[in-house]
């Protein structure tokens, strides 16, 4: 039996179509399947800190691409918040322009990579949690490291745990989104300050100090140290840096 030529044609123009159809399909979502697959779970990787977008989260430079990334295991006070413009500082000095490692745990709900820091190292939530700048959110990390760095920032009252009643993040959220039945909270007077101000070498009695989250030793305004590395607690007063369980430096810092 003679088939007709024509129906070859419809048959070989109907899988060209469907060829076609599969191509462009495939080209469309790319871009999308490389988004996905640019950060797997578990997934590990070295990059340098080119932003920090708030005291818990950044982002990292990997092959030429940014990848935000967001702080296992920690929960930095919102920027509406008291200590939340310090701890974003905290962070920047801690990372910012620095290489650092990124073992991702998973990714979240808003594309982010929620992974865990390191600098030389050091953990970076860690030393957030320890120096007081951010909250250990065991809810989602159960950490014994974490719990005892949060116990040691409490005893000693270092940056946000001067506050005689803070506010946990994750309690704040709820209360500052619109249409939440909670009455929205009332940012408290922070004792810590942003703005880092010029570095001398005079003696000074007046604030305010900044202090090394590191020794625990802080300095006045007109001190060499001012704006060390690790000087990223700042006091007011005096009395408050002595109250964070800071001693002063014996050249810079008197009364």
């Amino acid at each position: 039996m003679r088939v007709p030529v024509s129906v070859f044609g419809r048959n070989r123009a109907r899988a060209g179509l469907l060829a076609l159809t599969g191509a462009a399909v495939a080209l469309v979502a790319l871009p999308a399947l490389a988004a996905a697959c640019a950060v797997a779970p578990r997934d590990s990787f070295t990059g340098r800190v080119v932003a920090v977008l708030d005291g818990d989260s950044l982002k990292v430079l990997r092959d030429g691409a940014e990848v935000e990334v967001r702080l296992l295991g920690v929960d930095a006070p919102e920027g509406g918040q008291a200590f939340g413009n310090v701890s974003k500082r905290a962070l920047s000095n801690l990372v910012f322009g620095r290489t650092v490692h990124v073992a991702v745990r998973e990714i979240d709900r808003y594309g982010r990579s929620v992974a865990r820091v390191t600098a030389d190292g050091t953990d970076v939530g860690l030393e957030l949690v320890r120096g007081g700048f951010a909250w250990h959110y065991a809810r989602y990390l159960d950490d014994a490291a974490y719990a005892a760095a949060q116990r040691e920032a409490r005893a000693a009252r270092r940056g946000l745990w001067q506050d005689p009643a803070p506010i946990a993040p994750w309690e704040y959220r709820p209360r500052s989104t619109p249409g939440s039945s909670k009455p929205p909270a009332v940012p408290r007077t922070s004792n810590l300050l942003g703005p880092v101000q010029g570095a001398g070498a005079a003696r000074s009695a007046a604030g305010p100090f900044h202090g090394n989250v590191t020794s625990h030793v802080f300095h006045g305004p007109g001190c060499e140290h001012y704006t060390c590395r690790n000087c990223t607690a700042v006091f007011v007063t005096y009395d408050a840096a002595v109250a964070a369980g800071y001693r002063p430096h014996s050249a810079c810092a008197g009364r």
